[in-house]
C-alpha cells in the first residue's frame, strides 16, 4: 500500500504486554517517509524513515509503542497519518513485549 491518506489497521496483541513493537515492510524508493501514529485515537508519536534506496527498495522498520497505550488490551487500532509524502506498508506486524 502506498498512500498519502490515513491508514488504519487493527492488530492483535497480548493483553499482558509491557509494550508493543510495530514492524513494517516499506518501499524505500518513496523515502523519506513520515507519519503521525495514533493508537485507539490517542497520539503515539511519529514514525520517520529518512533513508532512500531505489536499488534495495524493501526494508523493515520498527517503532515502539508506550505500554500506557497497549497494556491490558487484546487488540489495538493503529492509524498512520502520512506527513508530506507517500507512506508505504507492505506488511505490518505487532510484537508484544512480555515482562518477567
Amino acid at each position: 500500500l502506498k498512500t498519502t491518506e490515513p491508514v488504519t489497521r487493527v492488530l492483535v496483541i497480548d493483553p499482558a504486554n509491557t509494550g508493543v513493537r510495530l514492524r513494517r515492510v516499506l518501499d524505500q524508493s518513496l523515502s523519506p517517509q513520515r507519519a503521525a501514529i495514533s493508537v485507539d485515537d490517542i497520539a503515539a508519536g511519529t514514525w520517520h524513515d529518512p533513508d532512500r534506496n531505489p536499488w534495495k527498495r524493501l526494508a523493515e522498520s520498527d517503532i515502539e509503542l508506550p505500554p500506557a497505550l497497549t497494556r491490558g488490551k487484546s487488540a489495538i487500532r493503529v492509524t498512520f497519518h502520512p506527513q508530506g509524502s507517500k507512506w508505504s506498508i507492505g506488511e505490518l506486524r505487532a510484537f508484544s513485549h512480555k515482562g518477567r
